[in-house]
């Protein structure tokens, strides 16, 4: 991933261009104010302040507070990485719910702006120094990453309900990753209710197609969710050989990279883990812009030694893509045959 400037601050600096104006009523709450010495209206009580400017207090004051840009990116900081309810949110930092909730979605809109800067896929060098990497795991070749899918939990839409109930049984969001060996995110899909299959996502992403035609030259690894094919490895269902174990074994333990990415992003960003009280439209911004903000925390190397853990999602026997019916796992298939009798014998 290309190195970029401090992207939070660089926002902080551009108000206007990225998160508009946002106003918090002053007779909502009381708010913590840093006091300057030398201002009249913050070493003098009412009383003085009368006396000396013959006007009220609240005759000097806007009635509206705006919000700082680095107040609005610790508000939203805040709900993404507490998971908590916004009003909750809200009461720490003594912010009207109302305001949490306008804060939360012009930042996720902001960071959603950037997602194509940093969630993107890498460069010929960053390609070949991922197939170095994943191949220095257990000795898997060609990898360029590894995908899977991930439920986010969101609030009861008002249409298509059902669309959006999983198998699991509740609302929400299937979200397809794909991360690299360093648990960052190459690319992700953020929008298909959670009935929807993993290769349903695929086959209708821009990385499907981009793949097919050779664009990138690499494999993927994905589980039994996915289609076998040219470019995307998945296991054998029924191994019959011990090279074809010692594949298996092998694809577990590099694929296992997207699991932990998924478990760090999770535990970092806990709206994610928790559910996403929102709307699918502003639930999806919301995971975009966690996402994003992920990338950056890994390229900033911010510690991940409190938030590793793995989220394993067990895929049902009914899930399992159909490999079979497929007019093109042959080709994939001899692909693998090739890995394996040339790497796990």
């Amino acid at each position: 991933m290309p190195h970029y400037p401090l992207f939070l601050w660089a926002v902080i600096r551009k108000p206007s261009a990225i998160f508009g104006t946002v106003c918090e009523p002053l007779s909502v709450l009381n708010v913590l104010i840093l006091r300057d010495r030398h201002h009249p209206l913050d070493i003098y009580d009412d009383v003085d302040i009368y006396a000396r400017l013959r006007f009220k207090r609240e005759g000097i004051l806007p009635k509206r507070r705006f919000l700082s840009p680095n107040l609005q990116v610790c508000i939203a900081l805040c709900y993404f990485a507490t998971g908590s309810m916004q009003n909750l949110v809200g009461d720490s930092i003594q912010i009207h719910k109302s305001t949490v909730c306008r804060v939360v979605r012009r930042v996720s809109l902001a960071l959603c702006r950037h997602m194509k800067n940093y969630i993107c896929m890498p460069s010929i060098n960053g390609q070949n120094a991922n197939r170095q990497k994943f191949h220095s795991i257990v000795g898997f070749p060609h990898v360029l990453g590894c995908i899977d899918g991930t439920q986010i939990k969101i609030k009861a839409p008002t249409v298509d309900e059902n669309a959006f109930v999983n198998r699991k049984g509740f609302h929400s969001l299937n979200t397809q990753v794909i991360c690299d060996p360093n648990v960052c995110f190459l690319n992700c899909v953020v929008r298909w209710p959670g009935s929807k299959h993993d290769s349903f996502i695929l086959r209708r992403s821009n990385i499907y197609d981009k793949f097919d035609s050779g664009e990138y030259s690499g494999i993927l690894l994905g589980d039994s969710a996915y289609p076998l094919k040219k470019w995307l490895m998945t296991l054998y269902l029924n191994p019959s050989t011990q090279v074809e174990e010692k594949y298996n074994s092998a694809h577990t333990k590099t694929r296992v990279t997207v699991e932990r990415s998924i478990g760090v992003l999770k535990r970092r960003w806990s709206c994610l883990h928790r559910g996403i009280a929102m709307e699918p439209e502003r639930a999806a911004k919301v995971t975009g812009a966690c996402i994003v903000l992920h990338n950056l925390a890994m390229l900033w190397k911010m510690p991940v030694d409190d938030l590793v853990g793995q989220e394993i999602e067990e895929v049902p026997q009914d899930e399992q893509y159909r490999q079979l019916q497929d007019p093109e796992v042959q080709e994939g298939a001899t692909v693998r045959r090739f890995i394996t009798q040339n790497h796990f014998t």
